[in-house]
């Protein structure tokens, strides 16, 4: 069967050392082995992701994509596997984000490219956390619920499982996801990060001609929830959809609202610059 592609970042050099090989292999057949992680590994498969475990890494994990480059997932291999297997499952999600979207957030003006992280990052979360609730129900083994922690996501894994109905399986009760999802708001400081992180990337596209010259010719839509009918899809239910949810993540505030000042700012300065 064809297998995820691997790779070992040392000091931004690849090599072939095949403990750090096996390691993702491992990494990998975790999550394969579960309900929630096989679906989103197939997604990785069908768009040739390459995983690496990287020695330079502040994060847990990351999904990379270039023009001419596979897309890549780096984990951070100072930390141990249960953090991995979450990290490859949010890291995943994002895959199957793009896949399933027909517009990107680059492809958006600076405003509504935030708004719309923001939302795919959040669903990223609920699926890594009903992931790692998945194999704390089968085994009570508990690391990989802790291991949300590297993630700074304890409490999106806290609202999982106190939503969770005991003995039923994660993917056929939709409650816990939009609690997760939710949580995902409660912290201020979590929005800001990947807001400023979203006009970061919005910045370095600007200031390559090449990329300024694609992405400008894509950013003339603006965000609507029909954009968004596909992210957050469990099984043969979609969470937000069919909570309810979804219809208010472009009307309400805590999902799009307070926008620093800083940050609108700098997404000004962004929107009106000359190509």
């Amino acid at each position: 069967p064809k297998k995820i592609k691997q790779g070992y970042l040392m000091d931004n050099q690849l090599t072939d050392a095949r403990c750090n090989a096996d390691r993702i292999d491992e990494i990998v057949k975790i999550l394969q082995n579960t309900e929630m992680g096989a679906p989103v590994v197939e997604f990785g498969l069908m768009k040739d992701v390459q995983v690496v475990l990287d020695m330079d890494m502040e994060t847990a994990g990351y999904y990379s994509e270039t023009l001419m480059g596979a897309p890549t997932i780096s984990l951070n291999a100072n930390l141990d596997n249960a953090v991995l297997v979450v990290a490859l499952a949010h890291e995943l999600r994002h895959v199957e984000q793009m896949m399933v979207q027909s517009v990107r957030p680059s492809g958006l003006p600076p405003l509504d490219a935030i708004r719309m992280t923001r939302i795919l990052e959040a669903d990223a979360s609920a699926y890594s956390a009903g992931t790692a609730y998945e194999i704390f129900q089968k085994t009570g083994d508990r690391q990989y619920l802790d291991a949300l922690a590297d993630y700074e996501e304890e409490d999106i894994g806290d609202a999982f499982i106190a939503a969770a109905t005991p003995g039923k399986s994660v993917r056929e009760d939709i409650t816990p996801f939009c609690a997760a999802f939710e949580q995902w708001f409660n912290r201020p400081e979590r929005i800001d990060h990947y807001d400023r992180a979203t006009i970061k990337q919005y910045s370095a596209i600007k200031s390559n001609p090449l990329l300024s010259l694609i992405f400008n010719a894509e950013a003339k839509a603006e965000l609507t929830v029909d954009m968004l009918k596909d992210i957050s899809a469990v099984a043969n239910a979609n969470y937000l959809e069919d909570s309810g949810i979804k219809k208010n993540l472009l009307s309400s505030e805590r999902y799009v609202g307070n926008i620093s000042a800083s940050v609108s700012r700098l997404a000004a300065r962004i929107e009106v610059s000359p190509v």
